[in-house]
């Protein structure tokens, strides 16, 4: 059985400290804050509008 690994309050920092963006920065916070996985939200993704900025 596998165990789950969940990030530390020191991991979950490092992540947003290595975000270049306030979008990365805001989507660490929202996945952290949710506990909501990275493929949870991908799989959901095509509920949303994209939106390409140039």
């Amino acid at each position: 059985m596998n165990k789950k690994k969940y990030l530390t309050a020191d991991e979950v920092e490092d992540l947003k400290d290595a975000c270049e963006t306030s979008e990365e920065k805001s989507i660490v916070r929202d996945l952290t804050d949710t506990g909501m996985r990275l493929s949870e939200v991908l799989k959901n993704r095509s509920n949303f509008p994209t939106h390409h900025y140039t």
